[in-house]
């Protein structure tokens, strides 16, 4: 099957923005506005130029979410008018709260939501939820719909851990189906009886497209859990942990697969980057696609007790909002995230994951099949902050007696990671950190075993690229330039790139090391937030199947 087109915002006439934007503001602001209604009314961004075409854009467009878009519109009102807000809020789904603000109801009903439902809806009532859906919704998609929540509950927050929505104590959480094609999600807040509680939307869409809908609403949960925890974390993170939290929903089905992909296209793009410019259609479904850092967190780090621990770890900080950086965090929980970066870098080579088959390896840089050899950054894949380059080296090009020597040197303008890897398919053997000086230069070697591939991982790190008034449209990159050669496994390391805290401020304490020591990889263990991808039929390495680049 082809993968639905992952291209988001489609031209459509830009409304009138808030005055006295500046260029990058006004720029800003069309992008979000585009956005928006590419998604909320299709019909407004589809050039209907006969009724073959628009099926055709439709089908094309394929399951939309909203994430970074409506997060950010409402972390910067200022980009918009008054009446553009208005026109937005209009646009939303939003309840009734049953008690007036401020006040508090004297109890709570096992068989109510906090929101008043409209008279000319229909209500399916469970333990946890109240799914409210129009008329024109089907009965038994809505009985799914609550069925899935439900189950949802019990595995995410029976069983593993994460808080209750608020208001939940007391009230049944909303789910809301909309009598709309719309295929997606969205999870916000409204004040109500004395809490910011949570509800969920969906169109009728979400259920024509099998069993997506069971993962979307373990997807849209974990939004309403992360709600409690207080809204510290840099957008990226809410969509790449609901993403990683469908394992644990709904562990059979696998869907995050679909959104995972991502991130083997485009390895290059920062860590946390989010929404992005509408002619850049991976950047917004990257932050879906970095749930892969939550898998490697979970598998190698501490379980899916520390994903939910750098939510609770949030909950604990004082921040303006959205503006948590993921490294801060995992350094506040204890960890070494230098040892952490090093380690996610070596497991992406091969995909070394408990599920391989339903991870793709990274788009290589460049494949070495002699040596000596030597390159540099790609124009326009040059990596940003956090994000990576894969250079691939034939295992043959040496024997176990000989090692393959890199000879690194960075942009000395912020911290690097470069990490020689031994790994093949799913299994990584061993990978070392290269040394490198203040000005990100610096050698590092590791053996061959005369079979297995090589790879060199590189990766920079700019404490500057983080918060939401980073414009990820305009992502600082940076260049490097390598040279590989084969030498004897015995011979002692060169004098050059030695004692520089790993690039200009990277530590080297991690159990990586230096050049001169290495590390075999640990076996694997174990305003609005939206719904998943469902994109169908991916496999591993098969992505010129499925009409994305190969």
């Amino acid at each position: 099957m082809q993968l639905l087109s992952l291209a988001l915002a489609m031209a459509l006439p830009v409304a009138a923005a808030a005055p006295a934007l500046d260029t990058a503001e006004q720029a800003r602001h069309d992008v979000l506005w585009d956005a928006l209604w590419s998604v909320l009314d299709p019909d407004r961004v589809i050039d209907i130029r006969s009724l073959e075409a628009r099926s055709q854009e439709l089908e094309q467009r394929g399951f939309h979410c909203l994430t970074e878009v409506l997060l950010e519109i409402e972390a910067r009102p200022e980009l918009f008018s008054e009446a553009e807000r208005a026109e937005i809020d209009a646009a939303l789904i939003k309840p009734t709260p049953r008690v007036e603000e401020g006040a508090l109801a004297s109890s709570g009903s096992a068989e109510e939501s906090c929101f008043v439902g409209s008279e000319d809806n229909n209500f399916l009532y469970g333990d946890r939820f109240l799914v409210e859906y129009e008329d024109g919704v089907s009965e038994s998609r809505a009985e799914n719909f609550l069925a899935a929540l439900e189950t949802s509950w019990d595995n995410l927050i029976d069983t593993h851990g994460w808080e209750e929505p608020e208001g939940s104590h007391r009230y049944l959480t909303l789910a809301y189906i909309a009598d709309s094609g719309y295929a997606g999600a969205y999870t916000t807040v409204e004040f109500c009886s004395g809490y910011y509680v949570p509800y969920i939307v969906t169109g009728e869409g979400s259920f024509q497209s099998g069993n997506w809908y069971k993962t979307m609403a373990g997807h849209e949960l974990n939004h309403a859990s992360q709600f409690a925890y207080g809204v510290a974390h840099e957008f990226f993170w809410w969509e790449a942990t609901a993403t990683w939290s469908e394992e644990y929903s709904w562990p059979a089905q696998n869907d995050w697969a679909n959104s995972i992909y991502v991130y083997s296209l485009v390895p290059h793009m920062g860590l946390n980057a989010f929404a992005g410019d509408s002619n850049d259609e991976y950047l917004f479904y990257h932050t879906y696609a970095m749930g892969i850092f939550g898998f490697y967190l979970d598998e190698y780090v501490g379980g899916q007790e520390f994903v939910r621990g750098t939510w609770e770890y949030a909950d604990t900080v004082s921040t303006s909002g959205y503006d948590l950086w993921l490294p801060d965090a995992i350094e506040g929980m204890g960890e070494d995230f230098d040892a952490v970066w090093t380690g996610f870098l070596a497991a992406n080579t091969v995909a070394a994951y408990q599920e391989s088959n339903y991870f793709y390896d990274p788009e290589t840089e460049d494949e070495v099949r002699s040596l000596p050899a030597d390159g540099e950054s790609g124009r326009s894949t040059e990596p940003e902050s956090l994000g990576a380059n894969f250079i691939e080296f034939d295992g043959d090009l040496g024997g176990p007696d000989e090692a393959l020597q890199i000879t690194f040197n960075g942009d000395g303008a912020v911290p690097w990671f470069a990490v020689i890897v031994r790994a093949e398919d799913d299994e990584v053997f061993e990978y070392v950190r290269i040394e490198l000086d203040d000005n990100a230069d610096g050698v590092g070697k590791l053996t061959f075993d005369g079979e297995s591939t090589m790879y060199l991982v590189v990766s920079p790190m700019d404490e500057d690229a983080q918060g939401y008034y980073y414009d990820w449209d305009r992502a600082d990159s940076y260049s490097y330039e390598w040279s590989a050669e084969v030498v004897a496994a015995a011979e002692p390391e060169p004098e050059e790139g030695g004692g520089g805290g790993g690039g200009g401020g990277i530590d080297d304490d991690d159990e990586a090391g230096c050049g001169c020591a290495a590390s075999s990889m640990p076996s694997g263990a174990g305003w609005v937030l939206v719904g998943g991808l469902a994109l169908l039929g991916l496999r591993r390495r098969a992505s010129s199947a499925l009409g994305l680049p190969a």
